[in-house]
């Protein structure tokens, strides 16, 4: 009964990693916005450019 848990246990460590691996992209790309949002609205000159940038 115990080695039966224990190998789906591990049967699903892969799925895991999936998971993990899909997240980490999407947290990736989330803040690649955020930082590129900042950038764009910390070189704003103007009020038309600020308004642009957020």
């Amino acid at each position: 009964m115990i080695e039966s848990k224990l190998q789906r246990r591990y049967d699903l460590i892969p799925n895991l990693v999936e998971t993990v691996k899909g997240f980490m992209k999407q947290e990736k790309e989330v803040f690649g916005r955020i930082a590129d949002a900042r950038a764009q609205m910390a070189g704003a000159k103007s009020v038309e450019e600020k308004v642009k940038a957020s």
